[in-house]
């Protein structure tokens, strides 16, 4: 997994700068498919959420996503199925499929102090486990 800015020197990302990925910028910016690692922490007090995604294949704009916190309700889960795309100035990563009981959503630049993380239930009526925002957020590039 990778990434290229805003995750602090003690992040709990395995490759919080995105030391893995290429950087060869043979995509386009705004382009998902240009994104090879993304890692974000929280920037609020009320939540110690992280998440780190990796692209599945090079290219592809699709990930895998872990996310963990422990206050204020403790939580690691894993996503295998997320995809990228492009909403405005902001990316968003969703995966509605891959876990049975929750749903991920990623919405970020990829800047410090903006974005939002979502871990949430698929039932109707029931919040979920983790909305946390702002992010300091770090991306990768292929």
């Amino acid at each position: 997994m990778s990434i290229v800015a805003g995750c602090s020197s003690d992040s709990p990302c395995q490759d919080p700068k995105g030391a893995s990925c290429a950087q060869t910028n043979g995509y386009p910016t705004d382009d998902p498919r240009s994104i090879c690692h993304v890692c974000c922490e929280s920037n609020s007090s009320r939540s110690d959420v992280w998440t780190e995604l990796g692209q599945t294949d090079l290219a592809s704009g699709r990930f895998t996503a872990v996310v963990s916190q422990t206050r204020p309700i403790r939580i690691t889960s894993s996503f295998a199925a997320v995809e990228a795309s492009r909403t405005g100035e902001f990316f968003t990563f969703d995966d509605p499929t891959s876990n049975p009981i929750v749903r991920y959503h990623l919405f970020t630049r990829g800047q410090p102090d903006e974005g939002n993380v979502q871990v949430y239930f698929l039932a109707p009526g029931r919040d979920g486990p983790v909305s946390a925002a702002p992010l300091n957020c770090v991306i990768a590039r292929n």
